[in-house]
């Protein structure tokens, strides 16, 4: 009877333990086709444009909050980190819907590479 159970005790274990990963799922990339050389006016702005400076929203129309209708707005909010930080950290803007991940990868790569030169 011990030898019974010790072997249904090892067959139950040996199924438990099998464990299938799945590659894609392990390992998350994105296969987003970048620019080699990002800037505001073709690439970021449209996004911008788009998802932030809308009306009701980032523009000058409204006093209250910061206005990303321009570059200088857009790089005062990456100077005191709100942009990354609301953005990329809390993904909370933009509030309708989060941008997609290449949409971010693009930004950051902006932001990290050279966004103050262009």
């Amino acid at each position: 009877m011990f030898i019974k159970k010790l072997a249904l005790l090892l067959i139950i274990g040996g199924i438990s333990s099998c464990y299938y990963d799945v590659e894609d799922e392990l390992y998350i990339t994105n296969n987003c086709e970048l620019p080699v050389e990002i800037s505001f006016e073709s690439d970021v702005n449209p996004i911008i444009q788009q998802s932030c400076a809308i009306s009701g929203c980032h523009t000058s129309e409204n006093q209250v909050r910061v206005n990303l209708e321009n570059y200088t707005g857009v790089i005062s909010t990456i100077e005191n980190g709100s942009f990354q930080s609301y953005t990329f950290d809390n993904l909370s803007m933009p509030p309708a819907s989060p941008l997609d991940a290449c949409t971010i990868e693009l930004l950051k790569n902006w932001i990290n590479n050279g966004s103050l030169n262009n």
